[in-house]
């Protein structure tokens, strides 16, 4: 499996076979900057941009919204797709509305919502410098239609079904756990003893 996931996904798809076979493709951040890094490398595309996505969903998408510009960024950003859909309970995870004004803004260009992004610059000015009592509601008015916000008390989840199979461990496997349970044993063994300035002597000085 390492070895496979060190590959490039050219050397072990075609596009046809990635448009064709996967009805859903899930990935890491990780194999994206790997993707993104050969094909700078190698001056060819990853196999990702040569397929048409229906639809890119990025789960805990707010890092499209700051930070460094990474990799997985540029590759994200080059997918040709349909439509784009971010998820994120911290859309805008900065401290200062200035910089969570902002990572809003690139989360809307990488949507690809060209007129919204358009004109955020100029309402996001108007709502932090705070003399426009306007700006707040415009604001919320101007991203309704493209957010959608979801709160555990609106959803109703079944409860989890708990259930303990027990696996057949090969000898390897087995020697694994039984080293890590070790491992554990003696931690929680040795934090449990105290220390000379407990014991007997610890008022000699």
């Amino acid at each position: 499996w390492r070895k496979r996931a060190d590959k490039s996904l050219r050397s072990l798809y075609s596009a046809e076979e990635l448009a064709d076979e996967c009805a859903i493709f899930v990935t890491s951040s990780e194999r994206l900057s790997s993707e993104q890094r050969q094909s700078q490398q190698n001056g060819v595309r990853s196999i990702l941009c040569l397929v048409e996505w229906v639809r890119v969903v990025c789960d805990e998408g707010h890092f499209l919204g700051g930070g460094a510009l990474t990799n997985a960024k540029i590759l994200l950003d080059a997918l040709p797709c349909r439509r784009r859909w971010i998820l994120s309970g911290t859309p805008a995870k900065e401290t200062s509305d200035a910089d969570g004004c902002t990572s809003l803004g690139n989360l809307l260009s990488f949507l690809r919502d060209g007129r919204r992004h358009n004109i955020w610059p100029s309402l996001s000015r108007r709502f932090l410098r705070g003399t426009d009592e306007s700006a707040a509601k415009e604001m919320v008015d101007y991203l309704s239609p493209i957010m959608v916000r979801q709160l555990k008390a609106s959803i109703k989840v079944p409860p989890p079904i708990r259930k303990t199979i027990l696996l057949s461990c090969s000898p390897t496997e087995r020697l694994a756990y039984n080293s890590l349970v070790a491992y554990i044993k003696a931690n929680l063994f040795l934090t449990s003893l105290k220390g000379a300035e407990h014991g007997a002597g610890s008022d000699v000085s």
